[in-house]
């Protein structure tokens, strides 16, 4: 059982909708594009889309899934695997087709190879038992529209034969998935999904930085980034990314981690014959020299017509350690492990693409996320070349950052102690409170809108006339006719199997589980759909509803805000009671990026450069231009407001333990003490925050270079003085004596 993450559960939502938005405008090869970045789990999500179709009420679909490089074998492994437990998806390769056509809710897998070329693939050739593509294209349309999902789709599309395949075909749908949609074809669609980086990183399903060169890159506006190791040769270069990866393994080892870090050498592309195998003989004579080689196991070697060591690449604990290649992994190629890219200068230049550096980006281990050591969380290229040029979806902020912040030489550690919760436990017990939830994402999401509210015809699956001659040797025991159920409790009896089969996995303890989400269908119907409650509902009246949450329309739509709504309660009341575990000797991040954009500002105390902010709070905007001007202060920091790479300390409000993100952690000139301050501007923001400013005191209390509470300044309009609140007093009025002047802490 696999459970997707919020943002994959948003997408498959939209995607159904488009899907079910363009079959009922009708029509032939219209064009939903799907975007997503390398590590996002775009196979995952185009699963669980297809179960949810193949539950459509209206409409019998059939699926052809196109992949390049033969990568159909990897994406049906993962399908299966994944619809593992949905009897309805069959999956197909060529010769598992049946009576010449796709039947309902079947996959056929196909390579683009298998299908371009008219005269030398069987399934283009046309023969006397019309077992070839265009009769069995006729033969799936008698029955079924076809829904055409193209992975990778920067490959391929748009050339003379895809199209003469796409026009054989002639699907109702085209699904186009890829990290990197090119403009042309989003040109083209009629409906667009985009997952941003950011809704992954959040997941801690990619790693959080690219740094390339171990140094802050200046991206020009030409789009180049120049090099500081442009004179380096290739030896130099390469010896940059083994001082990382022999870094990283020690690191691995202290997080009690057995994965295996990979670093992946892209060899020049334009190299020829002749020059090739003294430029490979070179590096491998380096590499043998930190007993790296073939023989040995930790190096391999993946070009087009010459593999070594392959077998085991892609797995999380492998003794490879280096892998020259050239272009072969650019797409679809799953190693997660991989995480330092070294590409050497190329007379006419690598353009280093979004499904390259994808390689390097996911996390090895997703169940647990980034880890507390900061260079483990980040991928790295090492680079000799002089001038290279980054894709423009990089300068829009995919997984190179609009800027990067390092931290200045002058830092000295703190060795603070500060607090995170672990990620969700999917694991926990719903509550009556559920039903709120559900009912507020329904309503955010106009879910009575988007459902049909005339009953359907239900049917279940009835074995008949089935011979088993061994039950051992059965796993599943399939239906082979379709009964219509009529009665209340034959429907409730489907209703309850629903819930408990699909919407409580994998939360325990499962019978709690299985009547809060009955509780919050039944109150949306009561609520949004004018339900009398249940002590004066009628047979027919349920009877009604229950075949309105039943229909295969309009269970997909209840299946999404379920899960959404899951998602929202436990970000709510889940996790702010899981247990605050603690990070020992945290220290500044040496290196900050930014997603978005941001603007720069000139400061000369701050403890990052350059500083950047997104910001626009006045109250921030104006403390830091007050305190970069104060001979006391050493140097400042802006702290972050969320996960384990921010500081944050422990306080309780109503009775529950929560987390307090500092606004800023200042170090003195002469007292060399730490300063953890938090900016409130007004007596109601300051009033608000006395629980945070409690937990604060409690904090520094027995701590003897470490102080702080809350700041504001005296005047509205920051014409004032700065004050600062340095005990867990209730005291809103800065005018107080409780409060004392910025200027005299130290």
């Amino acid at each position: 059982m696999f459970v997707l993450k919020d943002y994959q559960k948003k997408a498959v939502y939209k995607l159904n909708e488009h899907i079910s938005d363009a079959l009922s405008i009708g029509g032939s090869k219209q064009i939903i594009v799907f975007e997503a970045p390398t590590g996002s789990g775009k196979t995952i999500m185009a699963a669980d889309l297809i179960n949810q179709l193949s539950e459509y009420e209206n409409y019998e679909l059939s699926f052809i899934w196109l992949a390049p490089n033969k990568l159909e074998q990897q994406s049906k492994s993962k399908l299966e695997n994944y619809l593992s437990l949905n009897s309805n998806i069959k999956i197909s390769e060529w010769d598992q087709l049946q009576n010449n056509r796709i039947a309902e809710n079947e996959i056929y897998m196909a390579g683009w190879q298998q299908l371009l070329s008219a005269n030398k693939n069987r399934a283009r050739i046309k023969n006397e038992s019309n077992f070839y593509l265009d009769k069995v294209i006729e033969n799936t349309k008698k029955h079924s529209k076809i829904i055409t999902i193209i992975d990778e789709s920067h490959r391929n599309i748009g050339t003379e034969k895809a199209s003469e395949v796409l026009n054989i075909i002639d699907p109702d749908i085209i699904l186009n998935i890829s990290a990197t949609q090119s403009s042309s074809l989003r040109g083209q669609s009629h409906f667009e999904h985009k997952i941003q980086i950011a809704e992954v990183k959040k997941e801690e399903m990619i790693k959080n930085l690219l740094v390339i060169n171990d140094n802050n890159i200046n991206i020009q506006e030409s789009g180049n980034i120049i090099s500081e190791y442009s004179e380096i040769d290739e030896e130099n270069i390469l010896e940059k990314g083994l001082l990382k990866l022999k870094e990283l393994q020690i690191l691995y080892k202290d997080e009690k981690s057995n994965v295996k870090p990979l670093l992946l050498v892209q060899l020049p592309r334009k190299l020829n014959a002749e020059d090739e195998q003294p430029f490979l003989e070179k590096l491998e004579a380096y590499l043998l020299q930190n007993d790296i080689s073939y023989d040995n196991g930790r190096l391999g070697l993946y070009l087009d017509k010459n593999k070594v060591n392959l077998d085991f690449e892609n797995q999380p604990f492998s003794t490879v350690s280096v892998l020259f290649f050239k272009e072969a992994i650019a797409t679809g190629w799953d190693c997660p492990r991989a995480q330092i890219l070294v590409s050497f200068r190329d007379i006419k230049s690598v353009t280093f693409s979004l499904q390259t550096i994808g390689r390097i980006m996911r996390v090895p281990e997703p169940d647990k996320g980034w880890y507390e050591a900061e260079a483990l969380n980040n991928a790295y290229i090492y680079t000799n070349q002089e001038n290279f040029k980054a894709h423009a979806e990089l300068m829009k902020g995919n997984f190179l950052f609009f800027e990067i912040s390092k931290r200045k030489d002058i830092y000295e550690n703190l060795k603070l102690t500060s607090f995170f919760r672990p990620r969700n436990n999917p694991k926990y017990r719903l509550t009556k409170e559920f039903s709120n939830v559900f009912l507020e994402v329904a309503r955010e999401n106009n879910l009575i809108n988007d459902l049909d509210l005339v009953p359907k015809k239900i049917f279940r699956k009835r074995i008949e006339n089935e011979s088993i001659s061994n039950i051992d040797s059965i796993k599943e025991i399939k239906g082979s006719t379709e009964v219509e159920i009529k009665h209340l409790n034959d429907l409730n009896f489907e209703y309850d199997k629903k819930i408990k089969t699909d919407l409580v996995s994998p939360f325990n303890p499962q019978e709690a589980n299985f009547r809060q989400i009955k509780n919050a269908v039944r109150t949306f119907f009561e609520e949004e759909n004018s339900l009398p409650k249940l002590i004066h509902i009628t047979e027919d009246e349920e009877i009604r509803w229950l075949k309105i949450f039943l229909s295969k329309k309009n269970y997909p739509k209840f299946k999404n805000m379920i899960e959404i709504s899951k998602d929202k309660y436990q970000k709510i009341y889940v996790r702010s009671s899981l247990p605050i575990e603690k990070v020992n000797n945290w220290e500044i991040p040496e290196k900050i990026g930014y997603q978005k954009k941001v603007k720069k500002v000139t400061f000369s105390k701050c403890i990052m450069e350059p500083y950047f902010t997104s910001t626009d709070w006045e109250s921030e905007n104006n403390f830091e231009e007050f305190v970069d001007t104060l001979e006391s202060v050493n140097w400042w920091y802006k702290n972050g407001e969320s996960d384990r790479t921010h500081f944050a300390v422990k306080y309780v409000e109503n009775g529950k333990e929560k987390l307090f993100y500092v606004d800023y952690i200042i170090k003195f000139k002469k007292s060399k003490k730490i300063g953890l301050f938090d900016t409130k501007q007004g007596e109601k923001k300051v009033s608000e925050s006395f629980d945070k400013n409690d937990g604060l005191q409690k904090y520094v209390k027995n701590l003897d270079n470490v102080f702080g509470g809350i700041i504001t300044n005296t005047k509205d309009d920051y014409s004032g003085s700065w004050k600062c609140l340095l005990s867990n007093k209730m005291e809103s009025n800065p005018n107080n004596d409780e409060w004392v002047l910025f200027n005299d802490l130290l």
